[in-house]
């Protein structure tokens, strides 16, 4: 009776083990699959409908509590040239690149996502039009003087970056979002690598 209690306390303890490690490989695989949805699997950057979940959050709350918040859209300059020149292999690193240099100069409650191709968004809780403008003068500033590395020598890119602020006239995500996107297209057809703000 002895030996088999003991057998069954050893083998309870077996499948104990066994269940917990199962366990935690399907904690650490459910962690994983979100962290995937959540983010572009190239760049890192949040992934469109991540963003979105958390600047629609956002905006709501700065609407409830009178809080400033801003978006700022960013679009690489003849970025179609760069992959056609250099490959898209490149162009991949340039835009992990310009994430990277973004993350660097947005300040730690700023979030940057990619909402297709070389577009980009940058939402600023806690930020006025003041902030935006010199945030996203940062950010213009810091990628034209990147470089990324070639096979044919060192790239330089720029960006276009169209701000758009929230208030009486954008008042939602969408708002905000169609605004920053007009603005940016101001940018590009005023001749690139600036910054435009969207008014009413």
């Amino acid at each position: 009776c002895v030996l088999l209690y003991a057998l069954s306390i050893l083998l309870a303890g077996g499948v104990a083990q066994v269940t917990l490690a199962l366990r935690r490989r399907a904690f650490a695989a459910g962690l994983a699959l979100l962290d995937a949805t959540r983010h572009d699997s190239l760049t890192g950057a949040l992934s469109r409908g991540y963003v979105t979940e958390l600047a629609q959050h956002d905006v709501a709350l700065a609407r409830r509590h009178a809080r400033p918040l801003a978006v700022a859209m960013l679009d690489i300059d003849h970025f179609k040239e760069v992959n056609d020149t250099y490959g898209h292999a490149t162009g991949d690193r340039v835009l992990c690149a310009m994430v990277a240099t973004c993350r660097h100069a947005l300040r730690a409650s700023d979030y940057l996502g990619r909402i297709g191709g070389e577009e980009f968004v940058c939402v600023m809780p806690e930020a006025a039009a003041v902030d935006a403008l010199a945030c996203a003068e940062r950010i213009r500033r810091d990628i034209a003087t990147a470089r990324t590395p070639t096979d044919a020598g060192a790239l330089r890119i720029t960006v276009s970056i169209g701000v758009a602020v929230l208030d009486g006239t954008y008042d939602t995500w969408e708002a905000l979002l169609r605004a920053a996107d007009s603005a940016l297209y101001q940018a590009k057809d005023a001749g690139r690598d600036r910054i435009v703000l969207a008014t009413a």
